[in-house]
C-alpha cells in the first residue's frame, strides 16, 4: 500500500511546528487569502508520483518515489521584506 504522503507530512507539521498557525493541504491552499490572519501557515501539495520498473517481470511489487512540497505563508510586515525573511527562516 502506497502512503498518503501528504497527510503524513501535514500530520508532522502539526506536529512538530508548533509556530505554525495554519497546516493543510492543496485544497486550503486555494482559500489561503481567507485566512491571512492564521499566518505563519504552511500547506502541503503533491508534485509527483514516478514508479519504478519493477527488477523483474515477474514481481508484483513496485517502489513508487513520491514528492510533496510545502507552501509557507507569511506576513508582509515591512516594505523591503526584512521581516518576511526572518520569519520564513523561523518556520523553515
Amino acid at each position: 500500500m502506497i502512503p498518503d504522503l501528504p497527510s503524513v507530512v501535514t500530520a508532522r507539521l502539526r506536529a512538530e511546528c508548533a509556530v505554525l498557525r495554519d497546516v493543510g493541504s492543496a485544497a486550503g491552499l486555494d482559500a489561503v487569502e481567507d485566512h491571512l490572519a492564521a499566518v505563519p501557515a504552511a500547506y502541503v501539495i503533491p508534485l509527483a508520483e514516478r514508479p519504478t520498473d519493477p527488477p523483474t517481470a515477474a514481481q508484483f511489487s513496485q517502489l513508487v518515489d513520491v514528492a510533496v512540497g510545502v507552501v509557507y505563508v507569511v506576513s508582509n510586515a515591512s516594505a523591503y521584506g526584512e521581516r518576511d525573511i526572518s520569519e520564513l527562516v523561523a518556520v523553515r
